[in-house]
């Protein structure tokens, strides 16, 4: 148990005025090797952490160009009905197109916040 704790106080740079010269040596070689796989490991974890939000991204593009296409749908939709109900209204008038539009999206504004 004493030699655990030793070198765990060496180890953490402690202690080492009672070791050789190869016993450092020896030291400074374990810790460059642990100091390898600690790193190859934290590539390796960051590595996997890009990929997984590159993928996360892709998913969240795509999710928002369908978004956006139901939304042109909707508002061509909406366009067509209100000057569809505009004519069957009034055959004779039309409403200017700007009014038709602020209607629509006005309209689509209210069925996207439902």
């Amino acid at each position: 148990m004493e030699v655990l704790q030793r070198n765990q106080r060496n180890y953490m740079g402690e202690d080492l005025d009672g070791l050789s010269l190869k016993e450092l040596q020896s030291l400074e070689q374990q810790l460059d090797s642990s100091l390898k796989h600690i790193r190859t490991r934290k590539n390796q974890v960051m590595y996997e952490s890009i990929s997984e939000l590159q993928k996360k991204d892709k998913a969240l593009q795509e999710h928002n160009n369908l978004l956006s296409k139901k939304i042109k749908e909707k508002e061509k939709e909406l366009t067509q009905e209100e000057l569809q109900n505009s004519m069957e209204v009034n055959p004779n008038e039309t409403q200017p197109l700007e009014s038709m539009i602020t209607t629509a999206a006005g309209l689509v504004s209210f069925l996207l916040s439902a």
